[in-house]
């Protein structure tokens, strides 16, 4: 089975793991690996992970989303990079940032973004 992520309009998108057309202008020709400064682990379906996907849209933040696993237990990445397993976590690597909780997420994404 194939992993698909999925947009707002609840379209199949790109095999997850490759960009999308839409993306081919952040690959670093060098390497091909995508040059972002933000990331959001998320996990599909996750009302805070919408909300704080929808507050970075809102503020035009270009970002990567992570798709994460369902199960706590296996949220390794998650925990690698901010202590917990929970989600939805935003790591801004340009400003040195790391957070979990969506209402701080959205607070943040409006003070340095909007």
């Amino acid at each position: 089975m194939t992993l698909r992520a999925r947009d707002r309009s609840g379209d199949d998108g790109p095999e997850v793991g490759r960009p999308s057309d839409r993306d081919a202008h952040l690959l670093d020709a060098a390497d091909g690996s995508i040059g972002m400064s933000v990331r959001l682990y998320a996990l599909d379906g996750c009302p805070w992970c919408e909300k704080a996907a929808e507050a970075l849209d809102d503020a035009g933040v270009d970002y990567e989303t992570e798709w994460v696993e369902a199960l706590h237990s296996e949220r390794n990445e998650v925990k690698r990079v901010s202590g917990q397993r929970g989600v939805p976590v935003l790591v801004d690597d340009e400003r040195g940032v790391t957070m979990a909780e969506s209402a701080n997420i959205v607070e943040y994404v409006e003070r340095t973004f909007a």
